[in-house]
């Protein structure tokens, strides 16, 4: 057995459906379990081995000539390959069977020095609606294949690995070849009750026969969730690998493959992430390592389409690693790590927060007491809702001793109640293969954040004291509260924003001009206004609005720049307030009886209100 991210892969489930967990995993000559006789390591003992040998023929302080079955280079390209499912409860084999396809010809796989054979993925699926399989595949750079497991009874406790299906690209079609991920997600994304197989650019239906393939060929990361609101059901968010592909970055319907929005870029596009980081939009945002044409890489609203990209960022983007749950909002935060290149070694862990307004990132959290794993990859040895409060726990080996784990929950209060994020199917099957070879987070089946957008705001119109603003209704979510008001927040000449105003539900005050669009489109809904009043003239001010939620300001909206005018009018005085004034008025005309002299003063008008 090779060790590694991309070769032992192992599923932790209940298998046979009994309340208690069994362990799936390939397996070899040798595979042993070992159980103490009185909970101490002293006490171990071997109660089971697979294959033709146990531990009395395989001494640790030599190797085993019989069974040694590594190459020259260390590559096993020889001897049996099995498939095994182990109790949880006491490391007991239930059953072992052959691994299916067995490696065969090596070459087949995409090389002639066992690279490529040797590449799996895993993951558990209720592809029959209602009890689970374990999915175990080989080979997705040219040859792909997949194979189902399941138990089956035999009477009393007495259970069988049993074969629910197999696909190969060698049966199905030779389009199928080089279309895998290194990476998985199930998803029932017909709706039908029954999981399919997202493999990456190929999707496998319930019954092992292929749904669709998008033909973009290999990818290293991938999100599924309900990215699009405008789309019915669930989305893909891929990015891939080959430069010669009609996009590397692109999102799609994960049930029917169509296209939904991407873009080339004309480089192995190995980071993209997909999420919703910005509250000032709809949905959720996607974002990859590189941008158009190999060009800035930018954060892009999931309204997007084929013919209209909508960027929300213009200079930069978070970290393209791992997202999860953190603080007390409904929208994701982002983990990543500082990692040494030249020593190739981990030096801390970090959780951040995306701002949309200066397109950096707040840190929430950062420590050196944790390392994380798979080099440069950056990733924690599992993210997920362990407790239940619906913020995702961390878990990774400590930084002094790596037979140590560490576990770090949030310290962030929230008003939020959500559902523990483990009793969504989607979910609990993302944490069963999240860390198989390149780790990507487990996601739910529907956008927690479904709902939420900030207000859109824009002047409306400026006098000299005076800033009109107009701006659309917020919206907290469907998991979120209601909006009981607004507050306008000010800054003067680029200066710190003030709350200037709250303005609750039953003050406000329709626009006049119900229209309103931006570079997200026009809005359907209401219009708001809200004057500004003395202010003063030829200045800039600038405006968020932040929707008043269940006591406190909830998630501000994009800024917009209003700069007064330089001379007043009768609109100044609206309200009635009585004040001196002068206006400046054409030098070359004398309305307000104003003599020569007056004019060699300096004076152009008089006007007394």
């Amino acid at each position: 057995i090779r060790s590694g991210a991309h070769y032992t892969q192992f599923q932790v489930w209940d298998f046979n459906c009994d309340g208690k967990a069994e362990i799936a995993v390939k397996t070899a000559d040798g595979t042993t379990t070992h159980r103490s006789k009185d909970g101490t390591p002293g006490g171990l003992y071997e109660n089971g081995h697979v294959g033709a040998c146990s531990t009395a023929v395989l001494p640790s302080h030599r190797i085993s000539a019989q069974y040694d079955y590594r190459n020259s280079a260390g590559y096993i390209l020889s001897g049996p390959e099995y498939f095994t499912m182990f109790s949880g409860v006491d490391g007991s084999i239930i059953d072992t069977t052959n691994y299916i396809p067995a490696r065969g010809n090596v070459s087949d796989w995409g090389d002639g020095y066992g690279n490529r054979v040797d590449r799996f993925l895993s993951a558990t699926a209720y592809l029959n609606g209602s009890t689970p399989s374990a999915v175990f595949t080989r080979g997705y750079y040219t040859r792909a294949t997949a194979t189902a497991y399941s138990l089956r009874n035999v009477g009393g406790n007495k259970y069988k690995i049993q074969v629910d299906w197999t696909f190969d690209s060698n049966v199905s079609g030779r389009q199928y070849e080089g279309q895998g991920n290194h990476g998985i997600s199930v998803n029932d994304v017909d709706f039908d009750g029954k999981d399919e197989i997202i493999f990456g650019a190929l999707c496998i239906d319930h019954d092992g026969r292929p749904k669709y393939n998008t033909g973009l060929g290999h990818g290293d990361a991938m999100h599924v969730c309900d990215w699009v609101p405008s789309n019915p059901g669930l989305e893909v968010f891929r990015v891939g690998e080959h430069s010669n592909a009609k996009y590397q970055v692109e999102m799609y319907d994960a049930n029917t493959g169509k296209i939904l929005a991407g873009y080339y870029t004309g480089k192995d596009t190995g980071r993209g992430v997909a999420a919703d980081i910005d509250p000032t939009a709809l949905g959720a945002e996607f974002w990859a390592s590189y941008g158009v044409n190999a060009g800035q890489a930018r954060v892009y609203s999931s309204l997007s389409t084929l013919n209209n990209l909508i960027p929300l960022s213009q200079r930069s983007i978070p970290s393209s690693n791992f997202t999860l749950f953190w603080d007390g909002d409904l929208l994701s935060e982002l983990q990543d790590h500082n990692f040494n290149a030249s020593a190739y070694a981990p030096m801390g862990i970090n959780i951040q927060k995306w701002n949309n307004e200066t397109e950096s990132v707040d840190t929430l959290l950062y420590t050196t007491q944790l390392h994380s794993s798979n080099g440069s990859k950056g990733n924690l040895g599992l993210v997920g809702d362990i407790l239940g409060d619906w913020r995702e726990e961390i878990i990774a080996r400590s930084a002094t001793d790596s037979n140590v784990v560490r576990i770090y929950s949030t310290t962030i209060q929230t008003d939020y109640v959500v559902p523990c994020l483990l009793e969504d199917r989607a979910y609990r099957e993302g944490i069963g293969w999240q860390n198989v070879a390149y780790n990507q987070p487990a996601n739910l089946s529907y956008l927690l954040s479904e709902g939420v957008e900030t207000s859109r705001l824009k002047v409306e119109k400026t006098t000299a004291t005076t800033a009109k603003l107009n701006f659309t209704a917020a919206s907290d979510g469907k998991y979120g509260f209601a909006v009981d008001g607004y507050q306008i927040y000010r800054s003067k000449n680029n200066g710190r924003y003030e709350l200037v105003a709250t303005v609750m539900n039953d003050q406000l005050q329709l626009a006049t001009n119900q229209s309103f669009t931006d570079n997200l489109g026009q809005t359907r809904g209401t219009v708001y206004e809200y004057i500004d009043r003395k202010l003063d003239k030829s200045t800039k001010y600038s405006y968020m609005i932040a929707a008043y939620v269940n006591g406190r300001s909830s998630y501000m909206s994009r800024a917009v720049d209003a700069v007064t005018a330089n001379y007043e009018s009768e609109e100044d005085y609206a309200d009635g307030e009585y004040r001196e004034v002068i206006s400046y008025v054409d030098v070359n005309r004398f309305d307000f009886g104003i003599n020569t002299a007056d004019v060699e003063n300096g004076w152009t008008g008089v006007t007394v209100n």
